[in-house]
């Protein structure tokens, strides 16, 4: 997430950041893997980086509200496409962590609670 933001700033363009099966695509779950894409206005999206998750035995789940967009993209402000959202963690049945994002590009960790909840932003269950 940091870096992402870090692109669309340093950039000065669109930065996305998407699930990616096969390192090259858009598409398929985000325990597969994610690539970071520039998307300089009118042109073609250039991959920047990509990246392999590389916790076995885990989920890695991204919810985003309020247009439930399967993307995460960065401004070039630093900000996100007008969309808030959360990405967490699930070890077996329970969720070990979450990034909440909101607009303004900016994050927060959240880690369960005394009875083992995790909770987004909006105080909805984190299922895994």
């Amino acid at each position: 997430m940091y870096f992402a933001r870090q692109e669309a700033l340093l950039r000065q363009e669109t930065v996305t950041l998407c699930a990616s099966r096969d390192q090259e695509n858009c598409g398929g779950d985000w325990q597969a893997g994610w690539l970071l894409l520039s998307e300089a206005e009118g042109g073609e999206p250039q991959i920047l980086r990509a990246f392999h998750f590389s916790q076995s035995g885990g989920l890695l789940h991204w919810r985003a509200f309020p247009h439930n967009r399967e993307i995460c993209q960065f401004l070039p402000s630093g900000a996100t496409n007008h969309e808030n959202g959360t990405f967490w963690y699930c070890s077996g049945t329970q969720a070990a962590w979450a990034l909440t994002l909101g607009q303004a590009g900016q994050w927060q960790v959240r880690y369960p609670n005394r009875r083992g909840e995790l909770r987004d932003e909006r105080g909805l269950l984190l299922p895994c």
